[in-house]
């Protein structure tokens, strides 16, 4: 569902064998359930003390899958093992039949969070201000033009500050390790938006006195 709110989370379970009431009858049958989808968060940090800034949208966008089936691809055995991908393996859950949405939009709703120095998520729901609003996708490679908008106001301590716009591609945020080039099966990614950099030179600026030349003097 393109109504972030309104998104409902698919989970499959692992499959439990051989139980008997004498192994359960206290604890219950354990089931282990797995998530299907993907879910994708967002998270800020703050590195610049001479400024404030506070985050009030964001918004993604890029040609989506959207539709898919999806099979748990169960074989019947003596055991079960759940594998993304796998070959040798009772259950190996996989997404098939991709359809895909020109210019599909995610855009969470969430309380406008004020960026601390402390990194937080706060499109996900960890922080007890902000609304559980991560976003779910179909697992899928992430497409070229897949771009993240947020949108911000920005309060020098000094100056004039406002609300501002900023766009950029999912290839843009940077790894440590392999590029993310995808969303896969049961994954949060979540991806960090540093205020402020981590070195960044301010300017105070003041304005001298006109110096007085006496420029001569004519008689009318």
């Amino acid at each position: 569902n393109n109504n972030v709110s309104e998104q409902i989370d698919l989970m499959f379970s692992d499959r439990t064998l051989n139980q008997t009431e004498a192994d359960n009858a206290t604890d219950g049958v354990s089931i282990n359930f797995n998530h299907a989808l993907s879910s994708i968060v967002f998270s800020a940090v703050e590195n610049d003390a001479k400024a404030g800034y506070q985050i009030t949208g964001i918004t993604i966008q890029g040609d989506f899958v959207t539709k898919a089936t999806f099979n748990e691809t169960v074989t019947d055995g003596s055991t079960y093992v759940y594998s993304v991908g796998g070959t040798s393996n009772t259950a190996v859950p996989a997404w098939s039949n991709p359809t895909t949405t020109t210019g599909q939009k995610y855009t969470p709703s969430f309380t406008a969070y004020t960026v601390t120095g402390t990194t937080t998520e706060f499109t996900g729901g960890n922080d007890a201000g902000q609304a559980k609003t991560a976003i779910l996708t179909i697992p899928q490679t992430i497409p070229n033009n897949a771009k993240v908008t947020i949108t911000y106001v920005y309060t020098p301590n000094n100056g004039v500050g406002g609300t501002y716009n900023k766009t950029v591609n999912f290839s843009e945020f940077i790894t440590t390790g392999t590029p993310i080039t995808a969303w896969e099966v049961g994954k949060r990614y979540t991806y960090l938006f540093q205020f402020g950099g981590t070195k960044k030179i301010f300017f105070a600026p003041t304005v001298k006195n006109w110096t007085s030349v006496a420029a001569g003097t004519v008689e009318i």
